[in-house]
């Protein structure tokens, strides 16, 4: 996995087809307005379309593993989608495990408003950026901190955030602490980059 550039995630369904995206620097995800899935070939079009204007270094699939983590028929189709897109953007296509994405992203669509639900059109791009959150949760990130007392007694940790004096201060007055210092300045906290 590269640690910079969009990244492109999929939710393929057989009626709708869920989007999102990353920013460059893989901070947030942003879920994008689905496509009603009217067949492969147009959705390749699309796509290729989408990865070009967007910038996207990579992408990720969702793939619907059985409950005891094997692999069905749709996951064997969603194997075929991923090997056509590998070969029409010629990038790096991975998958991911989509089982309980959906169920989320519905508990999600539910609170949502009307207006809100009209912008994403239908619920597969909320499970796409769900698909995308994990992704990038499970890179190893440079930019992750950690929020620890003097001691090194660490009380909770953020991902991905942009390392600067105002965020990490939002960050560990969100985890119960009140002062802050960054490195060894004066102070009750330090934030520590998790690779220190």
């Amino acid at each position: 996995m590269d640690l910079k550039g969009r990244i492109l995630a999929v939710d393929y369904g057989k009626k709708n087809i869920g989007l999102a995206h990353s920013d460059e620097f893989r901070l947030t995800v942003q879920p994008l307005p689905s496509l009603p899935n009217i067949g492969k070939k147009d959705f390749l079009r699309r796509a290729g379309a989408l990865a070009e204007t967007l910038e996207i270094r990579e992408v990720v699939v969702g793939i619907p593993f059985r409950m005891d983590g094997g692999r069905g028929d749709a996951a064997l189709a969603m194997e075929k989608i991923m090997r056509a897109l590998e070969a029409a953007l010629k990038l790096t296509v991975t998958e991911m495990d989509e089982r309980l994405s959906t169920v989320e992203a519905l508990e999600i669509w539910r609170k949502m408003t009307p207006r809100r639900q009209r912008k994403y059109r239908t619920v597969d791009s909320l499970a796409a950026a769900l698909i995308l959150e994990r992704y990038i949760g499970q890179a190893p990130n440079p930019h992750e901190i950690k929020a620890c007392d003097r001691d090194k007694s660490c009380m909770g940790r953020v991902s991905n955030p942009p390392v600067n004096e105002h965020f990490v201060k939002g960050v560990t007055q969100g985890l119960g602490f009140s002062e802050l210092a960054i490195g060894d300045k004066a102070g009750d906290l330090i934030a520590i980059p998790t690779g220190e």
